[in-house]
């Protein structure tokens, strides 16, 4: 099996897609347990319109889902992530060198002047 790696400054969720859906379900799990929790804790609605107390588990799920968003982006968690199998796939990506390239380098091969391979 071969192994590529991304571009240089390829966004992680285009380089690792699968790491993105996966943190991104995570975020909306936990936003509904968290809704649900408050639904079993007993928080009392009965006063309110169903369409209100629809509108505030919603708005607890957002903000559940938005925290947990907020902490998958936080550099200081991402040991924690990564043990946990929530990492943003960078870990595993090669180093770049981050050497200037100087203004009169010249490649050593060149593209075909046809556009063609040579073939």
């Amino acid at each position: 099996m071969t192994t590529t790696q991304p571009v240089p400054g390829t966004p992680t969720q285009v380089a690792h897609p699968w790491k993105s859906v996966l943190r991104t379900f995570v975020a909306a799990a936990v936003g509904v347990a968290l809704a649900r929790l408050v639904h079993v804790l007993g928080v009392d609605l009965t006063a309110l319109s169903q369409p209100i107390i629809d509108s505030l588990t919603a708005g607890v799920w957002a903000a559940g889902t938005g925290l947990v968003q907020w902490l998958l982006t936080r550099p200081q968690l991402q040991p924690f992530w990564r043990a946990i199998g929530l990492g943003t796939g960078v870990e595993k990506e090669l180093e770049v060198d981050a050497t200037p390239v100087p203004a009169d380098y010249e490649p050593q091969h060149r593209a075909h002047p046809s556009g063609s391979h040579g073939d």
